[in-house]
């Protein structure tokens, strides 16, 4: 049996083991120590200017002159209230100083007269009296001045008129209404010139200028810009924005900043009270090195990227831990034992072993940035 079992030119014995074929990879460089990185928040559209005009005066309506959507320039009458009882007083007001105006100049006429005679033919109480009495009617002259003044802008605050130019956005009262004084009559909003306000971590404060720049897109998915609107990435509605102003002081409840933009110019998508997303570009440099992002192997309690150690045929792959601080398009910022010209694993990366031979495919290398050189 044991000479049926065996054969005379050993063909018994296990097969000698066959060396593992190299894995053919893609690789690219690390290639840098700055990144940038893009923040991005949800912000609010305002106008630059919005009232809410009220009535300077209790009063009937008499007349309301716009409605909503109505555009009015600046200083257009927009309401009308009942003035009649204080025009009556203004008219009182003028008539009086008229009359005590006409009153004054025959008493400063008295005056120079009796003063110009002289105590010898004028008795002298009388040429005090003629004093007195033109003192006297100029001290009414201006109380009645100023009541006719007090009376006229009073006046006025029966009507209101636009204090710049805009859009009507509410009308709130209509002609036979009463309303009090104080109460809000119209809504009015500057279309022309609006801004942006958006509440961001403190944090970005330290990447961020006044003056510097920022992009504002639209939050609706679904419209394609237009002629003339602006485009971003993915055919997104999108513009150039400038930081007009940033308040160093946070939030007590949110604990955020705020920070105002100007768009370059309002296309007809960036309408007041719209929410829109707002892209800050910042540079991370100095914190790490850059990598191709398909360089990650990201596992469930580490990221790992694969370097490449040794040339040519005896190239092996070498696992090295890295945390991610930051990524953008094809590019992470990484932390590691990583330096400036090593090779990392960017396709094929998802099986290799420690220590298993490479084989580098030299015409399909791969830079940091995603683009191909051969």
């Amino acid at each position: 049996m044991a000479a049926a079992c065996s054969s005379p030119d050993g063909a018994g014995e296990p097969p000698p083991t066959k060396a593992a074929a190299p894995a053919r990879v893609e690789v690219a460089a690390v290639d840098g120590d700055a990144l940038i990185d893009t923040w991005t928040y949800l912000g609010q559209v305002r106008a630059e200017s919005r009232a809410s005009l009220s009535a300077g005066a209790s009063a009937e309506v008499l007349s309301v002159r716009v409605r909503e959507g109505d555009a009015v320039d600046r200083g257009a009458l927009l309401v009308e209230l009942d003035g009649s009882l204080v025009e009556a007083r203004v008219n009182s007001a003028r008539a009086s100083r008229s009359r005590s105006a006409a009153l004054l100049s025959q008493a400063k006429r008295d005056r120079r007269r009796s003063e110009q005679l002289g105590a010898g033919i004028v008795p002298r109480q009388e040429i005090e009296r003629d004093r007195a009495n033109a003192a006297a009617l100029g001290a009414e002259v201006r109380s009645l001045a100023a009541e006719a003044s007090v009376a006229a802008v009073e006046a006025d605050r029966h009507r209101v008129v636009a204090p710049f130019a805009g859009v009507v956005a509410l009308r709130r009262v209509d002609p036979g209404d009463w309303v009090q004084q104080g109460a809000a009559v119209l809504d009015l909003i500057e279309v022309e010139a609006v801004e942006v306000f958006v509440d961001v971590d403190p944090s970005l404060l330290e990447h961020v200028r006044a003056g510097g720049e920022a992009r504002v897109r639209s939050t609706d998915p679904s419209r394609a810009p237009q002629p003339g609107e602006g485009g971003g990435e993915g055919g997104a509605l999108a513009i150039k924005a400038t930081i007009a102003g940033i308040v160093p002081a946070l939030d007590t409840v949110t604990r955020t900043a705020k920070i105002r933009l100007r768009p370059e110019r309002v296309p007809p998508w960036l309408l007041p009270g719209a929410a829109v997303r707002v892209d800050f570009a910042v540079e991370r440099r100095g914190q790490g090195v850059v990598v191709p992002r398909d360089a990650l192997v990201i596992g469930p309690t580490q990221t790992r990227v694969i370097r490449v150690k040794g040339e040519g045929a005896a190239a092996t792959a070498e696992p090295v831990t890295v945390e991610v601080l930051a990524t953008a398009g094809a590019r992470a910022l990484v932390t590691g034992e990583l330096a400036l010209g090593e090779r990392v694993v960017v396709r094929g990366n998802e099986r290799l072993r420690p220590g298993q031979a490479l084989e580098l495919v030299a015409d399909a290398l791969t830079s940091a940035d995603g683009g191909r050189s051969g």
